[in-house]
């Protein structure tokens, strides 16, 4: 993990992305190559910055092996968002749909948690022009 001043002036703790791969690679062993797995988690980061955080414009792309050190944009204990959308569509592309729904469910609690601190903590919408 990476750590940076948070807004408060704590440390906050961010995983990279190879960081996200080996824990999602511990929880469901699989063959996917790392590239498809960085896939999944471009489209798990763009949907967090365009649609929780409400960022427009270009969202990050990552690319395996290049940016594996590099720290994904939510920190602990958030970040365990990536890791269960991760899961899923590990257990998706393996043909193991019963997993897949498990996870799904765990991943959109996570990303309800997720949801609920920005909006009420950040709230990202106040900063948007009407």
């Amino acid at each position: 993990m990476k750590s940076a001043p948070g807004a408060d002036g704590r440390k906050a703790y961010y995983m990279t992305l190879q960081e996200v791969l080996l824990r999602a690679d511990e929880m469901r062993p699989n063959a996917l190559t790392p590239q498809l797995k960085t896939g999944f988690i471009n489209d798990a980061e763009g949907h967090v910055l365009s649609e929780i955080y409400l960022k427009t414009g270009s969202v990050p792309v990552y690319e395996y092996p290049k940016d594996a050190d590099t720290a994904l944009f939510l920190k602990a204990p958030h970040d365990r968002v990536y890791v269960y959308y991760l899961c899923a569509m590990i257990d998706f592309a393996q043909k193991d749909y019963a997993e897949y729904r498990n996870d799904l469910e765990i991943y959109n609690a996570a990303l309800s948690e997720l949801t609920h601190f920005v909006a009420w903590d950040l709230r990202p919408a106040d900063e948007r022009e009407n």
